[in-house]
């Protein structure tokens, strides 16, 4: 390998690896920092929020949201339930509990249901705060990134002008030790996974709640 070669290598290595750094940075901030905004205020949620149209009237769907609650247990969900903390009128405020080893299972996710009639039928408005849980990921990502940002000139740096321009074949092949650089540059992809699958999995279990006690 000519010193040429290998300062092409120790290039091409560092430019993939910006790239994927950069990608990673865009991936969890849409996973876990962007923020929905209540649709009636237009403030941003700490978490996630929808609706969901179901065919009972509000008095009903109530008695039928508090009695699962009062149960412990959201209908095909096991070991989730919603602990109810307060409910004045047609708004429930509870937090979601996901059992032994699950994400906030210690104090559960806050949580608040509005009810309001819908023709024959009623919306079920949802907020869940997922900050408490996904505190943690956020502070691991915001330290690989950071670890990544340092990392890949200081190595490139190194490499470019330590071990391409050497005359030692031997050295002159530890370019390619750029490639390390990946172990800093997925750990963010995972956490970003783990952010959105927490938020998919509290939309889903308060729409399950909601979709059992409107049929």
């Amino acid at each position: 390998m000519s010193n040429d070669a290998a300062a092409l290598i120790v290039l091409v290595l560092a430019a993939c690896a910006t790239a994927a750094w950069a990608t990673g940075i865009a991936f969890t901030r849409r996973r876990l920092f962007a923020a929905p905004r209540d649709q009636f205020t237009e403030m941003p949620i700490r978490g996630v929020s929808g609706e969901v149209r179901v065919q009972q009237g509000p008095s009903v769907v109530r008695e039928r949201m508090l009695e699962c609650m009062r149960q412990a247990v959201i209908p095909g969900r096991m070991g989730c339930s919603v602990m109810v903390r307060r409910a004045e009128g047609d708004t429930i405020e509870g937090r979601l509990l996901y059992g032994a080893g699950g994400p906030g299972s210690a104090e559960g996710l806050p949580v608040t249901l509005r009810l309001s009639a819908d023709g024959g039928g009623t919306r079920v408005t949802y907020e869940a705060d997922t900050d408490p849980a996904l505190r943690g990921l956020r502070i691991g990502a915001v330290i690989f990134h950071v670890v990544g940002l340092i990392a890949i000139p200081t190595l490139g740096y190194v490499l470019l002008n330590y071990a391409a321009p050497s005359s030692s074949p031997g050295a002159r092949g530890q370019v390619v030790q750029m490639i390390q650089i990946v172990h800093v540059l997925w750990p963010p992809f995972l956490l970003g996974y783990l952010g959105g699958r927490l938020k998919a999995q509290t939309r889903l279990l308060l729409e399950g709640l909601a979709t059992s006690a409107g049929v």
